[in-house]
């Protein structure tokens, strides 16, 4: 794979993770909105892993230094 492909598959990662991050925030805002007693395994029984913003900037920066160094 050249550099391209590489940037190309980590920018759609960084699109997917950034999806799946808007939909656990939905999710989780309205988890919250529930009046208490909250069942938390609910929560974690749905979102195992919880998705995380550093993956989305991680994989953009990667992604950019890639296509820097595939065109200079």
């Amino acid at each position: 794979m050249d550099n391209l492909a590489i940037a190309m598959a980590l920018i759609q990662e960084a699109k997917e993770e950034k999806e799946r991050l808007i939909k656990f925030q939905k999710d989780r805002d309205a988890f919250y909105a529930k009046p208490a007693p909250k069942d938390w395994g609910e929560l974690y029984r749905k979102w195992p892993k919880e998705p995380h913003q550093s993956v989305v900037r991680d994989n953009l920066k990667v992604a950019r230094r890639l296509l820097k160094k595939e065109y200079d």
